[in-house]
């Protein structure tokens, strides 16, 4: 198998789970109420994601631009 294609599955399998825990501590944190999660501590993933969300410029194109880039990173690809 080539290497580079062994570092590119690696890689897409930590940033999906990476990607994975973020949505369940957002959930989590919404089921809740609070930022505060039980066995886990202070996690506040839903303003920091805001925070990410509203750096990316005030203007539309700068958004577009990473939702893009987000979809094509996480799209399943079909060879």
């Amino acid at each position: 198998m080539d290497n580079m294609a062994l570092i590119r599955r690696w890689f897409r399998v930590i940033t999906e789970t990476i990607l994975s825990l973020i949505v369940l501590f957002a959930l989590i944190e919404i089921i809740l109420g609070q930022p505060n999660i039980p066995f886990i501590g202070q996690l506040n993933i839903l303003d920091t994601l805001t925070e990410t969300f509203s750096s990316l410029g005030t203007g539309a194109a700068a958004a577009i631009v990473f939702v893009w880039v987000i979809y094509n990173i996480y799209s399943k690809k079909v060879n």
